[in-house]
């Protein structure tokens, strides 16, 4: 998570930056600012997907370590 953090940033602080520097109009500039905010909006939603994704495995993985443990902790007691 935090390198898409860091991955965000750098696209906006890329983006601020040469808006400050390039000579457009006004239009031209509010247009370029809507289709950039578009594109950080589509990757911090993939980004965010991801990472949801990626809890769900773990939460799987979690509960099913936890169930082994119970098996194998059940067996334990009856011996």
């Amino acid at each position: 998570m935090g390198k898409s953090l860091v991955v965000i940033t750098a696209a906006v602080a890329g983006f601020v930056g040469g808006i400050l520097l390039a000579p457009k109009s006004g239009k031209e500039m509010r247009q370029d600012i809507m289709h950039k905010k578009d594109e950080i909006q589509d990757k911090a939603q993939r980004s965010l997907n991801s990472i949801k994704k990626n809890a769900s495995t773990i939460k799987d993985d979690v509960k099913s370590s936890v169930d082994d443990v119970k098996v194998i902790a059940a067996q334990h007691t009856k011996q």
